[in-house]
């Protein structure tokens, strides 16, 4: 069989030196082109998917950069937000009285009620409920009074210093066209561990 002008039957793999130059090109052409891919094969695709995977953690780190970066800029206004935020928990939390000041609370609602022309019928205390940093306590009270009483009561309520909220209001009529409102008002008091923050 001939190729080229030459014959592939005289070409003998143990004197390749003594071949003409087209097939000795030829041979070492395709031991190029099987060298480059072995190459590419075994090391270069390694490569590029290391540099892949540096491209990836480069655009990463430059958003991490970019994020940090506005984030140190804006740290004092961070700070000034944080101090905001105590002096607001502090005030708060001066609207609740410890546990040892809960009955002078329970006097000064009574003397509410005494100013707005309502008197306590019956006070039914609650239980104690752990919030976290605060204790809430649901008191039912049953007041006896007008309508003008009982709003001025519960305006007054709402301007106390300390916090105490109502619920559940209900007014009825009783004998002699005198009336009674039954109100949940739920108190409020710290913990030791809002104080010792």
């Amino acid at each position: 069989m001939e190729f080229l002008g030459v014959k592939l039957e005289e070409l003998q793999i143990d004197n390749v030196g003594s071949w003409p130059e087209l097939p000795k090109r030829a041979i070492l052409t395709i031991a190029c082109i099987i060298t480059f891919m072995l190459g590419y094969a075994f090391d270069l695709s390694g490569k590029i998917q290391m540099l892949d995977s540096s491209t990836r953690r480069v655009v990463t780190l430059s958003a991490l950069y970019i994020d940090t970066n506005r984030q140190v800029l804006n740290l004092e206004s961070y700070r000034d937000e944080v101090d905001q935020v105590e002096h607001k928990f502090d005030a708060l939390t001066t609207l609740l009285p410890d546990h040892s000041d809960s009955a002078g609370l329970l006097e000064d609602i009574s003397q509410v009620a005494t100013s707005c022309g309502v008197q306590f019928v019956a006070i039914k205390p609650g239980a104690v409920i752990n919030q976290g940093f605060y204790q809430e306590s649901a008191t039912q009270f049953s007041l006896a009074g007008n309508y003008s009483g009982f709003g001025e009561f519960v305006s007054s309520i709402s301007t106390m210093p300390r916090l105490v909220t109502l619920h559940d209001f209900v007014i009825r009529s009783v004998k002699n066209d005198q009336l009674v409102m039954d109100v949940l008002a739920n108190t409020y008091w710290s913990t030791p561990e809002a104080h010792h923050k």
